[in-house]
């Protein structure tokens, strides 16, 4: 098995260890919720056509190619799950909006 050839230094080994002595064993696990972030190219768009052989592909496409639907989602242990669909982009315009003020 391979592995970072840093986790053999003496600081991260002790470092690993105080996490598996000491912080492990006082996580509730109910407290701890996972994000999992992903988004979904909104420009669906074909890359190829067909045309006869000896004739090119012309056609005019919207451009979208920096569109993107963004998705967020927590679980919990309970099963409890919580998506988030579409609200980075918002959040993320009015913080570069409010930064160039």
């Amino acid at each position: 098995m391979t592995y970072p050839k840093n986790q053999e230094r003496e600081d991260v080994v002790e470092s690993r260890e105080v996490w598996k002595t000491e912080v492990q064993p006082k996580l509730d696990i109910n407290r701890i919720v996972p994000l999992d972030a992903s988004s979904v190219n909104l420009g669906y768009t074909r890359l190829y056509g067909w045309a006869p052989s000896d004739e090119r592909v012309n056609e005019g496409v919207v451009d979208v190619r920096f569109e993107r639907q963004s998705i967020l989602s927590t679980m919990r242990v309970s099963g409890e799950i919580v998506p988030i669909v579409g609200l980075l982009q918002k959040l993320c315009k009015v913080r570069i909006g409010h930064l160039k003020k």
